[in-house]
């Protein structure tokens, strides 16, 4: 994606196709703006808990326990800013400046990317199998049923534990 960003500003090419960071440092350099933001294609399951069913069958109390750990920290997320969480999170990313760390944060916010309880949803997990299938990279097209458990997810989000 760097490559993609340094081919823009040369003018080498005139459309790419980048992640956050990088669309922000085009952003706020004046060098792009946004043509399309693929959050607006609608919800897609991308940050969820995985593990195998005997996993899950063997050690109910830790997924029960991380899954409470989301929840909590998705309530946290949704009542703080950009740069509340750029603070919290810029020694994971010391290359990154915590302004465009924080600007980053605040345009996921802003496209709703960060679900409001760790429960997965239907339609990101059957939109996100749809794209893989299209694009060769699954060959099965496994129900929701088949691919999520939201057992835990149901149980934390009638608890409704405090944010973090």
């Amino acid at each position: 994606m760097a490559e993609n960003c340094t081919a823009l500003r040369a003018g080498t090419v005139d459309v790419v196709q980048v992640f956050q960071p990088y669309a922000q440092e085009l952003l706020a350099s004046g060098t792009a703006h946004v043509w399309y933001a693929a959050a607006s294609r609608g919800p897609t399951a991308y940050t969820t808990f995985n593990t195998t069913r005997a996993f899950l069958d063997k050690n109910p109390t830790l997924a029960l326990g991380m899954t409470r750990a989301m929840h909590r920290t998705l309530k946290w997320i949704e009542t703080h800013e950009g740069r509340d969480l750029a603070r919290a999170l810029a020694g994971y990313f010391p290359q990154i400046a915590q302004d465009t760390l924080a600007a980053c944060f605040d345009r996921y916010k802003s496209l709703g990317l960060w679900n409001r309880d760790p429960r997965v949803q239907r339609a990101g997990v059957e939109w996100l199998r749809d794209a893989m299938l299209a694009a060769g990279a699954i060959t099965t097209q496994l129900t929701y049923e088949e691919c999520v458990d939201n057992r835990f997810a149901e149980q934390v989000a009638r608890e409704d534990p405090p944010a973090m």
